[in-house]
């Protein structure tokens, strides 16, 4: 059929509508804790990640794992380089050496690093006439967990009317599947989707004919449907395998994160205020760890969230968050955003992950295989997936599945969460009632069993630090989850916090070896946020040696809260104008420099 002049003027004007539509839904955003009006201008938040095309080695993923601080910065500047074949929204569809323009592109990454918010700036950007304008007359954008909520039968028409808001009559829409080539459809989440893909499914080839949603993205996927269309799909790495199965020949794009610019620009464009901006950059640049796990947008969104609380109450009274408290919202925030559809044992999970952690963290094995995962009693599905990143590596002539967390540090997170966990925090079935005074008994033998097993462990890893520098962020998170907030956190995320034995064996440990490391004993401290706990330690040690490596923030938290005066011998340390100035408040708690 011949489209008629008729038909072409009024899918214009439909399709400019349509940008309009789509323009209102996506120029804004709402963070986590948005109240009602609360909205932030998607334009002024966005921020550009680093997407590479490359896959990388083994080594070079433990790389990334491990470095934190200024190697970090260094290997994410590396990444960036033409030797990765970084790429970015606008490239997407470029032709590829061959002068093959791809059909599908799939997009994936960790959970936090910017999925959803690359999917939203392609729709937004589209709709404002600044990307892919003679490329795709319509982009659509589906979202997997909205799919999930579709439990009739659907056409591929109706499903882009149900979720692209596309209110149009039949004969429009026909004319816009006409011309299919023109078509972009973007399937954000693949990893959240429920239904499941078989191989033996039927197709389906008419976009107006009703069928099950599974046979609709199957067939989308397969080209089966809109042949001609165009696909960009994001998704986690555990589910790259099972997209494999219904993807031919797609281009591979990975989402790497923020570069020390990137977090830069993040940061000033949170805090519209440079001054701010500046206060809280230097802040959270003397935490290495802190400023490395700024390369996964949404720990910047939590620190500058939280930070921005503070900085208003007055810029000279700003202290950042500790590591543990940082880490701790992290997982929070992870487990409330992803993690609520999941019907899972959230106290079990987390024990056989931190289990896999620790075990980890005593072998300073950072990449598992599946043997690993299934020790532990793992299945990677979407609740592990949060925290367990999919990695496949050529070796020889196979390929071989290895299993890492975000970072190293985020599995020392919860390697101090295992010396936490108690053995009994699952409930017990209370449907036996015969034996009720023996069963008791047993139960309490058994619970000081667990406690004393775990605080033989738990003085072991204190020891060991001692002689193992890879020991050490473990033991300073532990410190963190024993203060006061952290405990209630624990108790309201997991219902179990740490004992006061626990407690009183680490400010013991602390007490008795604080020379061996005055710079990490003095984090310990800090990340306590006690200060009647940091003022015993700091009575008994008078005199502080502090080394170039130490953080101004722990030194100053650790004097402030000490009822003695100090004796503290710096070495091989350069301050600068506003290490200066904290040194120079903190002169009446020195008695020598």
């Amino acid at each position: 059929l011949t489209r008629t002049g008729f038909t072409t003027k009024r899918l214009e004007v439909f399709r400019v509508r349509y940008m309009n539509c789509v323009r209102r839904k996506f120029q804004h955003i709402q963070d986590t804790n948005a109240r009602l009006g609360d909205a932030v201008a998607f334009k002024k938040r966005f921020t550009r990640l680093l997407m590479i095309q490359e896959h990388r080695t083994e080594e070079e993923r433990e790389h990334e794992l491990t470095f934190t601080g200024r190697m970090h910065l260094r290997i994410m500047a590396n990444r960036s380089s033409d030797e990765y074949s970084p790429t970015s929204i606008l490239s997407l569809f470029d032709p590829d050496d061959d002068e093959l323009i791809p059909e599908i592109v799939v997009i994936q990454g960790p959970a936090g690093i910017g999925k959803t918010m690359t999917a939203q700036k392609i729709m937004l950007d589209w709709a404002c006439g600044n990307l892919y304008q003679n490329m795709f007359n319509f982009v659509f954008y589906m979202s997997c967990r909205e799919i999930n909520n579709i439990n009739n039968q659907i056409s591929i028409a109706g499903l882009i009317y149900k979720l692209c808001q596309l209110k149009c009559p039949p004969n429009l829409m026909k004319a816009v599947f006409e011309d299919s080539d023109k078509i972009l459809i973007i399937v954000d989440g693949f990893d959240e989707l429920r239904c499941k893909l078989r191989n033996d499914m039927e197709m389906c080839d008419d976009p107006f004919q009703e069928t099950s949603k599974e046979i609709l993205i199957k067939s989308l996927f397969e080209k089966q449907i809109l042949e001609d269309a165009s696909l960009i799909i994001t998704t986690r790495p555990f589910a790259l395998d099972r997209l494999r199965e219904y993807v031919s020949f797609p281009r591979y794009v990975e989402l790497l994160g923020f570069t020390e610019r990137d977090r830069e620009d993040y940061f000033h464009k949170f805090f519209q205020n440079k001054e701010l901006a500046e206060a809280a950059l230097n802040i959270i640049k003397e935490n290495g760890t802190l400023f490395t796990m700024c390369v996964v947008p949404i720990t910047c969104w939590i620190i500058c969230t939280v930070m921005k609380q503070q900085l208003e109450r007055g810029i000279y009274a700003v202290y950042a968050k500790t590591s543990t408290s940082v880490y701790m919202l992290y997982v929070k925030h992870l487990l409330k955003v992803h993690g609520r559809n999941s019907n899972f044992s959230l106290i079990t999970w987390v024990r056989k992950l931190c289990a896999l952690a620790n075990n980890g963290i005593w072998e300073q094995k950072i990449l598992f295989d599946e043997e690993d995962i299934m020790e532990q009693g793992l299945v990677i599905s979407d609740i592990e997936s949060l925290f367990l990143n999919e990695n496949i590596f050529q070796r020889d002539i196979d390929t071989c599945t290895c299993y890492s967390f975000v970072h190293l540090s985020v599995q020392e997170f919860f390697a101090a969460l295992h010396y936490v966990i108690k053995e009994d925090t699952e409930s017990k079935d209370s449907s036996e009632n015969h034996q009720i005074h023996e069963a008791s008994v047993e139960t309490e033998n058994n619970h000081d069993l667990d406690e004393l097993k775990l605080q033989r462990n738990f003085q072991n890893l204190l020891k060991q630090s001692k002689q193992h520098q890879h020991l050490l962020l473990t033991v300073r998170f532990l410190y963190g989850l024993s203060s006061e907030t952290e405990t209630h956190t624990l108790q309201q995320m997991f219902g179990f916090s740490m004992s006061s034995e626990m407690r009183s064996i680490l400010e013991e440990w602390l007490q008795k070896e604080f020379p061996f490391n005055d710079h990490e004993n003095l984090h310990c401290l800090y990340e306590t946020q006690d200060e009647y706990f940091v003022n015993r330690v700091m009575s008994r040690y008078i005199q502080l040696e502090i080394g170039s490596d130490f953080n101004m923030q722990a030194l100053s938290y650790s004097l402030m809260n000490s009822s003695k005066n100090h004796h503290i011998c710096f070495f091989e340390i350069f301050f600068g104008p506003k290490s200066q100035q904290t040194l120079t408040n903190l002169l009446h708690k020195c008695f020598e420099l």
